[in-house]
């Protein structure tokens, strides 16, 4: 991550990662310690790649049941020419015909939902296809070319395999993991916790009142209280309610415009951002504030991975929202959450910000100051197996 050195307000926004089959709301302690900068940083900087984003390793670690009678162990985000794959590294204990589900982002394309082509490993041949019903996250088996309602199954021999799901470019295939076995019926991913999760905001949008409105955005005042001995010299906020927010990748062409809107459920403020991964402080960051919805038209200066989200305006809310690319529907019933605060930065120092002690898994983003909202210029998700993220 780049040094963030300029004197400026930051504001730390932290969300749930895509995790939400299991940790829907979660709470957090986050810190600021400045005596350890330069350690944290190299333990974070090594994640990226050039035209490969490989992450989840210590996601997986910690939850080896998610691929079912397979190991999950890694997964990686690549492209090559105008295919963009997600490909999970993976062991199979015992050689047999095994089904697949994905746990998966669906979208509207012009041609209709999307469709995803699978490969086993890193081979040309197509395996199958995986075929979305709706919007929105969802279990999605394998299925035969020839017949989109049929599971199909893999022959996998005992050891290491891949599997990568594609598609092309711009948009890429958001999922989270996989889940293989033996039984067709125990491949499928539950979505109900998903599903309970975006009726209760649904709920709160249906009785939503002025006295949820006059809750204090908590980005308007700055966290100055420090821990107590030993758990070191701090600013901190602890026991913070987080909650998973939309939030997807895309492959952009610089020069390429791209417009994206949002359309809310009600009167619900919120933020669209998009930013580039790699460096969003240098290569483009942008956001669009609105009540009823937004609107970003952008031109993109680099070829390179960009980070769509959508996060509550007032910190601690939750809403539904429609998304709309170039014109066209999307992707439809999206929650939206997010909780942030406002940190004083000085010139002369560096900072650590990070996350630890929590029940869930969080992202945190870091916005410039100046403006409410500013752009995202730093963020990370990674902190390995000690149950928090830095940056």
């Amino acid at each position: 991550m780049k040094k963030i050195t300029k004197t400026q307000l930051l504001a730390i926004i932290l969300v749930i990662t895509e995790l939400n089959i299991y940790e829907q709301c979660s709470k957090i302690k986050v810190l600021k310690n400045i005596k350890f900068l330069a350690i944290l940083l190299l333990l974070t900087s090594a994640i990226t790649f050039s035209q490969s984003v490989e992450n989840d390793k210590y996601f997986f670690e910690n939850n080896k049941d998610l691929g079912g009678e397979c190991i999950l162990k890694s997964s990686r985000l690549s492209i090559d020419g105008n295919i963009v794959s997600k490909t999970f590294e993976f062991e199979v204990p015992i050689s047999g015909n095994y089904y697949m589900s994905a746990w998966i982002m669906g979208a509207e394309t012009k041609d209709g939902l999307q469709e995803y082509h699978v490969t086993l490993d890193d081979l040309n041949t197509i395996s199958g296809k995986i075929v979305m019903i709706k919007t929105g996250w969802q279990s999605a088996n394998l299925s035969n070319m020839a017949d989109k309602l049929k599971g199909h199954s893999l022959y996998l021999t005992e050891g290491k395999h891949s599997i990568s799901i594609q598609c092309e470019k711009p948009d890429v295939p958001e999922v989270e993991f996989i889940r293989l076995s033996k039984n067709e019926k125990l491949s499928v991913i539950s979505d109900l916790r998903y599903l309970s999760y975006l009726d209760s905001i649904k709920q709160i949008c249906l009785n939503r009142n002025q006295s949820l409105w006059e809750k204090k955005d908590t980005l308007s005042s700055d966290s100055k209280s420090e821990l107590p001995n030993p758990e070191g010299d701090y600013y901190h906020q602890v026991n913070i309610n987080f909650a998973y927010t939309y939030r997807r990748n895309f492959w952009l062409e610089a020069g390429v415009p791209v417009i994206f809107e949002t359309n809310s459920h009600g009167s619900y403020e919120h933020v669209l951002e998009l930013f580039n991964f790699m460096d969003p402080l240098n290569k483009g960051s942008w956001r669009s504030y609105g009540y009823y919805g937004t609107y970003l038209s952008v031109k993109p200066h680099y070829d390179g991975w960009y980070v769509l989200r959508i996060r509550a305006y007032r910190q601690g809310t939750s809403g539904i929202v429609d998304l709309y690319k170039d014109g066209s529907l999307y992707a439809s019933d999206l929650p939206v959450a997010g909780n942030g605060f406002r940190c004083a930065h000085s010139e002369t120092q560096e900072y650590n910000y990070f996350t630890c002690k929590l029940t869930g898994d969080s992202y945190i983003f870091i916005e410039k100051g100046g403006a409410i909202p500013g752009p995202i210029i730093a963020f990370n998700e990674h902190y390995g197996l000690h149950g928090g993220d830095f940056i």
